[in-house]
């Protein structure tokens, strides 16, 4: 027998942030605990508003299903003496499962190999309803809070007060205690359109009685109905509007009843940068903004109400009295700052700490500049330029606008350079040099961007690991997973050759503080900053042991690792690349197993007396030459592909020549043949690990 279920919890306002979560979180834990008793169901949906959080489970099993356990005993000969009847072991195991010693025999099965004792257990079905309160609590006691909260005189901690509960099973009320309230069958409707207690017929007309007292009780459909709502605006208006998922995210999860009306704010405001006026809308007031059909912000802009108004006029009105107000304090901050040059604001940054003991921003923009004169021929940007963008690109920290609106910086630095009268490659620089900020985010375009973004970003790394704050578990206070990422995204996908191990010789030597005694190596820092290149070869479909076959040569370079993967990558595609792979492991294993002997520099080649250790020898010589200009011009798929004419040679080697002969001095030259082989397959990576277990 199935039946649908419902369970509804009713509290204040949610963080926005945890609306969505919470509900598909309890969702998906119920699941996985009626999972856990083998209990069946249909389908499972959950569902969330600002003060709402309810899952429904359709098709759920009345009963948890009958089990059976077998219990294993004593084998027959030390169950039953030679007598055949039970001794004390068999006695005992029939007084556990409460058997008649006289049918003990009856309970003889062969586990395959002997006779035992055996007894099925098989347990009774259990009413699902008689779970439901410890599956419940077992719930939402596992729920992701950050922030959790009491209230009243109880105990209980959830992330806001609760105020009713609803348990609806088989179309029953079943009563149990949930934070101190009996849960019911009354929920509410639309805190200013429907603000009554509404009884709930079933779990199957949850949603539809909710919505016919302006509860769009689902996430997903309400998040639907906004954009329909925006894209209905755009057609009228000829105007688009700029969706930030995460804002349509966010007015989701701040209404039941979402209504969208278009409001306009004072075109006097847009002669401040569009970037101030878009974070001051998102953040103060939850606005999208519109721009027109050349891409250029408007003065429109689309509201999301929580109520359906007689008069939406009013609402509309309230809404620009509101935004002017928060436009008026962007277009005064942005007067503050540009009645000033970022040059004379630049001493304001030796009062900031960047870090303890890594001084001032000042401090960090004088290493930034050091290194951006060493990336330079590396990047090929202007040097004079590069140095310029060094010393202003975090001025814009002190001003007035990114205090307001941090996630504005750089940006408006690259703003104020302008107005400054610096060159549009200084000012693109300052705006750019924090790109990649995020994964998948865009790389700063130009080379004065790309070389002062490299710098801050290896300056933040090399620097805090040298006071040994390294990260630790999820703490990362300064974003070194992030800037190590963005390190490599820069070079590889920037074509930029540089060799990490020597950047930091550079920065230890001619940019950190002599004072401070690095408390981490150099190795340990490259290691640390290529460990994210697995993650980002992983995204790309690339295996595990393709890229470990690079890692295992300690290259500090990232565009030669990515060359070296990609060819690999490739190569390993190839039917004989396998097989090969395992000769060369086979290789290896012997070298290693006769790692003691004195191994000559070169083979001997007066002494090869077997055509196919001859042959065998030429052709790895041949090879050697082919393919030295082909790894200096990283040609590694070219490279991988040569060795592959080798497989039938090597095969004829092992089948045909003893490598070892009890002439040790042939023995020996035979064994330098094959370190000549391993270093020519060794060339571009590790290949053992492409032989799986089979080598």
């Amino acid at each position: 027998m199935q039946a649908d279920f419902l369970f509804e919890l009713g509290t204040e306002e949610l963080p926005t942030d945890s609306v969505k979560q919470l509900a598909e979180a309890m969702c998906n834990d119920l699941c996985n605990n009626f999972n856990k008793l083998n209990v069946q169901y249909k389908n499972a949906s959950s569902f969330s508003t600002p003060r709402r959080l309810a899952v429904k489970i359709e098709g759920l099993d009345c009963f948890t299903p009958k089990t059976s356990t077998l219990h294993w005993g004593p084998t027959k000969s030390i169950a039953f003496d030679s007598s055949n009847l039970p001794t004390k072991a068999g006695e005992a195991f029939a007084k556990k499962f409460n058997i008649d010693t006289k049918n003990l025999h009856k309970f003889l099965k062969s586990d395959g190999y002997k006779e035992k004792l055996l007894f099925e257990g098989i347990s009774e079905q259990i009413d699902i309803t008689t779970l439901f309160q410890e599956l419940i609590q077992s719930t939402l006691s596992k729920l992701p809070m950050p922030k959790k909260m009491r209230w009243g005189a109880r105990k209980d901690y959830f992330v806001r007060p609760v105020k009713w509960a609803v348990l609806i099973f088989n179309n029953k009320v079943y009563k149990t205690n949930i934070f101190g309230l009996k849960t019911a069958d009354i929920t509410k409707g639309h805190r200013f359109h429907s603000d009554k207690e509404l009884i709930i017929k079933s779990p199957e007309s949850y949603e539809s009685q909710l919505l016919s007292n302006k509860v769009i009780a689902s996430f997903d459909k309400r998040k639907d109905k906004i954009l329909r709502q925006i894209t209905e605006i755009e057609t009228e208006t000829g105007l688009k509007a700029e969706i930030d998922e995460n804002l349509l995210i966010e007015v989701t999860a701040l209404c039941e009843w979402p209504v969208a009306i278009i409001g306009n704010f004072k075109e006097e405001y847009l002669t401040v940068p569009s970037e101030a006026l878009v974070s001051s809308m998102k953040k103060h007031q939850k606005f999208f903004h519109l721009i027109d059909t050349n891409g250029d912000l408007t003065s429109s802009f689309i509201t999301i109400s929580n109520i359906e108004s007689k008069d939406a006029n009013v609402v509309k009105t309230g809404n620009e009295r509101v935004v002017n107000s928060r436009l008026a304090d962007a277009a005064f901050f942005y007067d503050q700052d540009i009645s000033q040059s970022l040059g004379t604001r630049q001493k304001k940054l030796k009062e900031v700490v960047f870090q303890e003991k890594l001084g001032s921003l000042f401090d960090k923009t004088e290493r930034i500049k050091a290194l951006a004169r060493y990336l330079c021929e590396y990047t090929g940007a202007d040097v004079e330029s590069a140095v310029k963008a060094s010393e202003l690109c975090k001025v814009d920290l002190v001003t007035d606008m990114v205090n307001e609106f941090p996630s504005l910086q750089g940006v408006m630095g690259g703003y104020y350079a302008k107005n400054d009268g610096e060159s549009d490659s200084v000012s693109l620089a300052i705006a750019e040099h924090y790109l990649p900020s995020f994964s998948g985010d865009k790389l700063p375009t130009s080379n004065i961007g790309i070389t002062i973004s490299l710098a801050d970003k290896l300056d933040t790394v090399f620097g805090i690991f040298s006071t040994g704050a390294k990260p630790s578990g999820s703490k990362d206070p300064f974003g070194l997973r992030r800037s190590s990422l963005a390190i490599l995204r820069i070079l590889i996908e920037g074509n930029i050759d540089l060799d990490l191990n020597e950047i930091i010789g550079f920065y230890q030597t001619h940019v950190a503080d002599k004072k401070l005694e690095a408390k981490e190596t150099s190795s340990t820092v490259i290691a640390y900053i290529l460990d994210r290149i697995e993650g980002w070869f992983k995204d790309q479909g690339v295996r595990t042991e393709i890229f470990l076959s690079v890692k295992n040569m300690s290259l500090s370079n990232p565009l030669d690792i990515d060359a070296r993967v990609k060819a690999v990558n490739a190569f390993a595609q190839n039917k004989n690349a396998v097989q090969l792979a395992q000769l060369f492991k086979r290789v290896s294993n012997i070298l290693d197993k006769n790692s003691s002997l004195p191994l000559r520099n070169s083979v001997d080649t007066k002494i090869l007396s077997d055509k196919h250790e001859i042959q065998l020898s030429e052709s790895i010589t041949a090879l050697v030459i082919k393919n030295k200009k082909l790894l200096n011009d990283r040609e590694y798929t070219e490279v991988l592909n040569n060795l592959l004419v080798l497989k039938e040679q090597i095969d004829n080697f092992f089948d045909n020549v003893l490598v070892d002969s009890k002439d040790t001095d042939l023995k020996i030259n035979r064994l330098t043949l094959l370190k000549n082989l391993k270093a020519l397959f060794s060339s571009t990576a590790d290949l053992t690990f492409l032989a799986g277990e089979q080598g």
